[in-house]
């Protein structure tokens, strides 16, 4: 069973799941370098080039699992006007190096977008703004760059856990907090479109 928390009037569902992640961040990683030579960019930049869920790989297809079930689990506490008749997947890999992060942003064509820590950097709350949020953390906010400041009550971080895959309304505003780590952060993201 998932945990939910409640956000800005929306909820946000957090669930830790059964994946092999050392598999997953060595398929990431390996996509990366394969899209790097072919497209001269990284896999990470052209999320809108692929999707991670057409990838045949066992731990995909495991994941697409989880994922669909926990979406499951999540719209039973959401109040809907219609039930889905049916959902699918479009997924794309996100690596974080040497201070990257991800502007705020919502998903405007999907109805809930999910998130799987695949690998996450260590964390030194001295090095952190505020010495709050934790590096790569996914900040839930009105205002950008706000994330563990004291002084702002609209807004929310999730700590980056390895295997934790959270799922979320697609519109609800969200960002990620700069890596400053040497280890990469890698998460698999997805939009759960309903039909």
């Amino acid at each position: 069973m998932g945990e939910f928390r409640d956000v800005f009037n929306v909820r946000i569902f957090e669930k830790k799941i059964d994946v092999d992640l050392s598999a997953l961040r060595d398929l990431c990683l390996e996509k990366d370098r394969e899209f790097q030579a072919h497209n001269k960019a990284r896999i990470s930049q052209a999320w809108d080039k692929y999707n991670v869920f057409d990838w045949k790989h066992p731990q995909i297809e495991k994941l697409a699992r989880e994922i669909l079930g926990a979406t499951k689990e999540y719209l039973v506490s959401v109040p809907m006007n219609r039930k889905p008749q049916g959902f699918w997947l479009d997924g794309w890999v996100n690596i974080a190096r040497d201070y990257e992060y991800h502007a705020e942003h919502i998903h405007p064509n999907s109805v809930i977008s999910a998130i799987l820590y695949v690998q996450v950097p260590d964390f030194d709350p001295k090095d952190s703004n505020f010495g709050a949020e934790p590096f790569g953390a996914t900040c839930f906010s009105l205002e950008r760059w706000t994330c563990g400041n004291p002084l702002w009550t609209n807004e929310i971080w999730l700590e980056p856990v390895a295997g934790k895959l959270v799922l979320f309304p697609s519109n609800l505003p969200h960002y990620v907090a700069p890596n400053k780590s040497d280890m990469p952060r890698i998460t698999i993201s997805a939009n759960i479109n309903a039909g």
